[in-house]
């Protein structure tokens, strides 16, 4: 994909680095898709959700609880910010 991205971050996430406890704070940007291209990894397959859609899929399979969160704030964040 490429397009514009936004010079400030919307908000900021913990994430997970799996099993050696670590964890990484990630910044998370709005962009504004301007055309869509085959991603350069094979194995990856973007697909398109909807705002609700998005929550359960990235919630889907997770154990901690405090991740699922992360996510759905960070969601709740962007649609508060595009209005």
């Amino acid at each position: 994909m490429s397009g514009a991205i936004e010079t400030e971050p919307v908000t900021s996430y913990a994430y997970s680095k799996g099993k050696q406890g670590r964890e990484d704070i990630v910044a998370a940007y709005l962009m504004l898709v301007e055309s869509e291209r085959k991603p350069d990894e094979p194995e990856r397959e973007p697909k398109w959700f909807t705002p609700e859609l998005a929550k359960r899929r990235l919630a889907k399979g997770r154990k901690e609880k405090k991740y699922v969160r992360e996510h759905q704030r960070v969601i709740e964040q962007a649609l508060a910010k595009l209005g």
